[in-house]
Parts: structure tokens; sequence; C-alpha cells
């Protein structure tokens, strides 16, 4: 039996106690199929740097290799190592750029002002 008749009666039979297991059960039945293979644009070699492409697939060869990612505004460099094999290259360059609260930076203005 293979592992998606596995994973499906395991979801009919409602072993999965919490919901994170149920999602990921389900995520591993959207799987790509394996026929078609892991998907993988070509990188693009050039003279200063590697570049990769978003939707592609970490495949092995690429282990201890630094390819560059574009995340919409530059190109982040990616260290590639084993455990990211299988995931895709965007998920390792953030897109969003993370800023503090409004009232947080009027608190900490407020207390930069204040004399004792």
């Amino acid at each position: 039996m293979n592992i998606q008749c596995l994973i499906a009666k395991v979801l009919v039979q409602g072993s999965a106690s919490t919901l994170s297991q149920r999602v990921t059960f389900s995520l591993l039945l959207m799987a790509r199929s394996l026929w078609k293979g892991p998907f993988a644009d070509a990188l693009k070699v050039l003279p200063h740097a590697i570049r990769g492409t978003r939707r592609s697939m970490i495949l092995p060869e690429w282990v201890g290799k630094t390819i560059e990612v574009h995340n919409g505004r530059k190109w982040i460099p990616v260290s590639i190592v084993e455990e990211m094999i299988g995931h895709r290259l965007g998920e390792f360059s953030p897109t969003r750029t993370k800023s503090p609260h409004k009232g947080v930076l009027q608190r900490q203005r407020q207390s930069k002002n204040r004399r004792f």
C-alpha cells in the first residue's frame, strides 16, 4: 500500500486528532505527481552569481551553492543546505518587511523626549 492510500485511510477513520495533523495529512495528499518529478527552472549562471526562480523546487545537486532569489525588489542570496531539499526557493527569500506598530514608535519617541 502506498503512502497516499495510508493517509487517506487515516483521514477517513479519524485518527488524526488535532487540526494541524489533519492539515498536514491533506497537504500530503495534494503533492505533485511522482511521475512528473520535481519542478525546477534552469538556474541562470551569471559571471557574478547564480540566479533561480521562486517557484523552483530545491534539488539535491544544488546543496552547497549560493543562489540569488528575487523578492520583488532585490536579489536575496540563499545558501542551500541539505534540509532545504524539496522546498521552494521562494520560501527562503521573504517578500515583506517587518515594521513595528505605529503606536509603539510613538511611545518610543515620547520616552526619548521626556526629561527627568
